[in-house]
């Protein structure tokens, strides 16, 4: 993910540096860096973690870390899911396509 990228997704959720820095576990200033692509301190390029790049994915999908609990214990594991555990996968397949029908192209 790009600086560009992770900016972008931070404003298409509405959320300011403070906020999604809260959401994603991380500082108000690793926020900051993330955009810029390098620190203000020493100008040293920064790489955006593949946990926080993720975590901001599934933010902007309106998903919650059960669905996404959930969803990785359906995919590894062998047998054919039950009727509860396929209307909940229905479930999660309708929240993300309602949250990709909000956000702008």
């Amino acid at each position: 993910m790009t600086p560009e990228e992770f900016k972008a997704l931070r404003t298409t959720m509405g959320l300011s540096q403070s906020q999604a820095a809260e959401a994603l576990g991380v500082s108000r200033g690793s926020v900051e860096n993330y955009e810029r692509g390098k620190r203000r301190e020493d100008e040293r390029a920064v790489e955006i973690p593949k946990t926080v790049e993720l975590a901001a994915i599934v933010r902007l999908l309106g998903l919650n870390q059960k669905d996404v609990r959930f969803l990785v214990e359906m995919h590894t594991t062998r047998g054919l899911p039950t009727q509860a555990e396929a209307e909940r996968v229905r479930e999660i397949e309708r929240k993300i396509s309602i949250a990709l029908m909000k956000k702008p192209a």
